[in-house]
């Protein structure tokens, strides 16, 4: 399994602006201050939500829509590079109402109140096409900078 060894270039609390969209608030933010790998979670609620399923045999997405109130159970993401900008990947759970809860991959959401986490990562982490999932999966292998292990060196070692 390749991973990388990261850095911290800082952390970020803040507040998404009332009424916008969500990831593509996160985008411009990733734009403005030049982020080309993070982590970030998000709580707090919702006006509308497009969520998604990964179909794995057709290997595409489908799109579902929230047109409700809920609650932002939890949303967790990462920003990387891809096509020369920042990439936000986010998962979200959103509670309605009555306390069921659905979930996905999120496409976009419509923000009423909704706090802000985020990791800055010092190195950029890059996305690219994977041809077994047909999904644009981050790669550490193009950036000597990264520290790359792979999980049976490290089993390995311990061992040693």
């Amino acid at each position: 399994m390749p991973f990388a060894k990261v850095s911290s270039l800082g952390e970020y609390v803040g507040r998404l602006p009332y009424d916008c969209e969500c990831v593509r608030e996160l985008t411009t933010f990733a734009e403005k201050h030049n982020i080309k790998s993070a982590v970030f979670n998000l709580i707090g609620a919702a006006k509308s939500a497009k969520l998604a399923y990964y179909d794995q045999k057709a290997k595409k997405y489908r799109e579902f829509e929230v047109n409700e109130e809920t609650e932002v159970v939890s949303c967790t993401g990462n920003i990387s590079w891809k096509d020369g900008r920042p990439f936000v990947h986010a998962h979200a759970s959103l509670a309605k109402e009555d306390g069921t809860t659905v979930g996905g991959h999120l496409r976009g959401m419509r923000v009423f109140a909704v706090e802000v986490y985020l990791r800055r990562f010092k190195d950029p982490i890059e996305r690219i096409p994977d041809e077994v999932t047909g999904l644009n999966l981050m790669n550490f292998e193009k950036n000597p900078e990264h520290d790359i292990k792979d999980v049976s060196d490290v089993k390995r070692n311990r061992q040693a």
